[in-house]
């Protein structure tokens, strides 16, 4: 499984190369910055998340699986989000989930995981692939010092430009 901002798969073998792999994002928090410079500080982040999955030999060629990507975001709710709901059968012994979805702002400073998960539909126990991602302040960013964030104050932030 791996995240990247973009891609390509070549037409001919069904290669896939990723560019701009993301390990980590860096956020500016919201309550840090004046209503007038979100907009021209904030960007959003596509996330192109390719997770790839083979049939067992118990799995038949016709058999339907469920598969779902899932972002769980850092913070104290860990809030979790389904971004691609689908359903797939591997006439080819592997199978390759592509899902793209658009990151404008994060609740909170820490580690998204990016899950990819399957089963056979009616099951109930799914086999699961974790990306961590790594939600850190754009250490480019300094409040002023009158800024400072309390403890007890969320840090929420938009994706910094680099």
């Amino acid at each position: 499984m791996i995240c990247s901002e973009s891609g390509a798969e070549d037409k001919i073998t069904g290669q896939s190369s990723y560019f701009n792999v993301i390990e980590k994002l860096h956020v500016i928090p919201t309550h840090l910055q004046p209503a007038s410079q979100l907009h021209q500080k904030g960007r959003s982040v596509v996330l192109r998340i390719a997770a790839g999955w083979a049939r067992t030999d118990d799995d038949r060629p016709e058999q339907v699986f469920e598969v779902q990507t899932v972002l769980e975001f850092p913070g104290e709710a860990r809030e979790v989000s389904v971004v691609g709901n689908t359903e797939i059968s591997f006439p080819a012994p592997m199978h390759k989930i592509l899902t793209q979805v658009a990151l404008v702002a994060l609740p909170g400073l820490g580690v998204l995981n990016v899950e990819s998960r399957i089963r056979r539909k009616g099951a109930t126990e799914w086999q699961k692939q974790i990306y961590p991602i790594l939600i850190e302040q754009d250490p480019n960013f300094s409040p002023k010092p009158s800024g400072e964030v309390p403890p007890s104050e969320p840090r929420t932030g938009t994706l910094s430009a680099p």
